[in-house]
């Protein structure tokens, strides 16, 4: 979650103005990033020998953290930071 707020951190400055956004755009934007379908297929390809099931059970945790926390949370996130 570092990794996705620090990258977002450039575009977000270049575009704020012109298109924009609401205050604390990032944070929100870095929390509502919910993963899934991709990191799954990616642990699914891996072989025996790159310790594929260790990689698809850590997969599987992120994703349920990611749906359920991540998700279930994002409203909140977004009427705190815009006063909506």
């Amino acid at each position: 979650m570092i990794a996705r707020y620090i990258s977002l951190l450039l575009p977000i400055k270049l575009y704020a103005t012109k298109l924009g956004f609401a205050p604390k755009t990032n944070l929100i934007m870095t929390w509502g990033g919910l993963r899934g379908g991709i990191s799954i297929a990616l642990a699914l390809s891996l072989t025996h020998d790159m310790y594929r099931d260790l990689f698809l059970v850590i997969t599987y945790i992120v994703v349920v953290f990611s749906i359920l926390i991540q998700g279930l949370t994002v409203g909140k996130l977004i009427k705190k930071y815009t006063n909506s």
